[in-house]
């Protein structure tokens, strides 16, 4: 369910505490964005000293971009993104979870 406002698409949950659209060219912005930083980084997706672990979460996930790519080269973590807006992908691999949900309160 969305809200359209001077032809842009905003997402209704808990409406107007996200002001940025959720329309496809804010979304391919994102996922540009995404794209921009992987490649400023040297094509590493985090700095963090991961090893072993089991469980990793993506807070804001946006797109599911990040989410996406970060199982693949961990594919045996489970994958949890969080987002205000339901804009990811139907389709994602096994371990990927999407939530709707605000991870900065009520």
């Amino acid at each position: 369910d969305y809200a359209f406002e001077n032809g842009r698409g905003y997402h209704k949950f808990r409406e107007g505490q996200y002001q940025l659209p959720n329309n496809e060219p804010e979304q391919a912005h994102k996922d540009m964005k995404n794209a921009m930083v992987v490649d400023l980084c040297g094509g590493k997706l985090h700095y963090a000293p991961l090893e072993n672990f089991l469980e990793i979460l993506d807070l804001g996930t946006g797109t599911g971009i990040w989410a996406i790519d970060i199982e693949d080269e961990y594919p045996s973590a489970s994958v949890l993104g969080i987002d205000v807006s339901p804009i990811q992908p139907v389709w994602a691999p096994p371990n990927v979870k999407f939530m709707v949900d605000n991870f900065e309160g009520s």
